[in-house]
């Protein structure tokens, strides 16, 4: 079994890289609409609607413009958040959200942390770097790099 570490992780805001990032978090739920009724035995639910929130804590840099300058409250961002690096082939996350909570938080004994949450907006995407897999009930197209490498009917 591969063991990946969470110290390799990265996270991206509006494109811009995140120093100092202590850790991340992503949660995806998925509502559920009750259909039962007279004469069954047993509830019955169908899948809805899912969302997401997310959130990460970093040390405090207020000087870090491009990074932790775009996390005002209510400010809607795009993230990208690579759980083992972002080098090709990585697994990463990304999406829209918009920032709902930002906790400055210092203690006597430790460096000023930075926590923020996010409350996401639309579908959360799971990816690979460097590869794309699109599959359609017509043809399957498979990139990686920038290149076509196959196009299957």
């Amino acid at each position: 079994m591969t063991t990946y570490l969470g110290k390799d992780g990265t996270v991206r805001v509006n494109g811009a890289t995140l120093v100092s990032v202590l850790n991340f978090r992503i949660e995806e739920t998925g509502d559920t609409i009750d259909v039962s009724h007279m004469g069954t035995v047993a509830r019955i639910n169908v899948s809805s609607l899912s969302s997401f929130v997310g959130g990460m804590s970093v040390w405090w840099d207020p000087l870090d413009a491009s990074g932790q300058g775009d996390i005002v409250v209510g400010a809607e961002i795009t993230f990208s958040v690579y759980t083992s690096g972002d080098t090709t082939p990585a697994r990463y996350y990304y999406g829209s959200g918009i920032i709902i909570s930002a906790t400055i938080q210092a203690s006597f004994d430790s460096a000023i942390e930075y926590i923020i949450g996010i409350q996401g907006s639309g579908s959360l995407v799971n990816r690979v770097t460097g590869f794309l897999l699109l599959e359609t009930g017509s043809f399957m197209l498979q990139e990686s790099g920038g290149k076509i490498l196959t196009v299957s009917p």
